[in-house]
């Protein structure tokens, strides 16, 4: 009876896991493709491409790290490289493979931060988007965005030495926080619309 019901929460975990990994992956890459797709149309109407004052992949990592914890890095990291390399034509190079682990870390770390000095908005996963507690994720995308660009430039620098200037790190800073946000704001209007309907 242990046996099977050792099995049965194995195979449980397991789906758990390629349900969460589903999600995540299918949600980063949409967010990868919309992103794409307005770098792109900005460069072919001869506009200023706008994309990094707006990094809207930047919201999966924030939401589903929040949402489904560790189990979904897996997930962010393959959509992470497979984004570029399809839309891009692998526009970053190699590098991209361990910027992009940083830049997904850098959730995990303001989360760790954040506990640390107290923080256990993360304890309770039901409604989590709603104008209740959305000051806390902003905090999350806030820190996150920091790590995010400390991380990056340091490892350009360490490893090539790349002189990356305060106003391009600034802008990186930004825009993780102004993609994040905005995704997070249409996601709860989307939730409020619904309950509205309903």
């Amino acid at each position: 009876m242990t046996s099977v019901s050792s099995s049965s929460n194995f195979l449980d975990k397991i789906l758990d896991f390629s349900k969460v990994s589903f999600i995540t992956f299918a949600f980063s890459f949409l967010l990868w493709v919309i992103w794409a797709s307005l770098i792109i149309t900005a460069y072919n109407e001869g506009r200023l491409p706008t994309g990094s004052f707006m990094f809207l992949p930047n919201a999966a990592r924030i939401l589903c790290i929040c949402f489904f914890g560790f189990r979904a890095i897996p997930a962010l990291y393959l959509a992470e490289i497979l984004g570029p390399e399809i839309l891009f034509d692998n526009l970053y190079g190699y590098e991209s493979n361990i910027t992009v682990f940083l830049s997904i870390m850098a959730v995990p770390t303001a989360l760790i931060l954040l506990r640390s000095i107290g923080f256990r908005f993360l304890e309770h996963k039901t409604n989590f988007l709603n104008f209740k507690n959305y000051k806390h994720l902003l905090v999350v995308i806030i820190i996150a965005a920091a790590f995010n660009s400390i991380f990056v430039t340091s490892f350009l620098y360490l490893v090539n030495g790349s002189d990356i200037s305060a106003a391009v790190t600034y802008r990186y800073f930004l825009g993780d926080i102004i993609g994040a946000t905005l995704v997070l704001l249409f996601l709860t209007f989307i939730k409020i619309a619904f309950r509205v309907a309903g």
